[in-house]
């Protein structure tokens, strides 16, 4: 939100979105991102412990996309776990994007 309002704040590079949020869902914040010109092209990961079917259909019911969706880890083993394939994944979608 801040950063749609202000476009002159530094533009993140990845953003772990939430589809549970206190005052927006996550799907509308998703929205605004994508149609936020200086934010479209900011790399998104959805991060739920809802199953990945059910992540899907939200999304897809808000006509909305992610670049990925990873589960909710729920031990700190499986924090750790999660952030080393989250720094993994992170480096080959920037591989994969054309230089800015």
């Amino acid at each position: 939100e801040e950063q749609a309002a202000n476009p002159r704040l530094q533009k993140p590079h990845l953003i772990l979105l939430g589809l549970n949020l206190p005052r927006r869902g996550g799907t509308e914040v998703l929205r605004m991102i994508r149609s936020t010109f200086e934010l479209s092209d900011v790399i998104v990961a959805i991060l739920s412990s809802s199953p990945s079917d059910a992540v899907q259909q939200r999304l897809t019911q808000a006509c909305v996309t992610a670049d990925a969706y990873f589960e909710k880890p729920g031990t700190f083993e499986d924090y750790m776990k999660f952030g080393r394939e989250l720094r993994e994944w992170y480096a080959d979608q920037l591989e994969r994007r054309p230089p800015q």
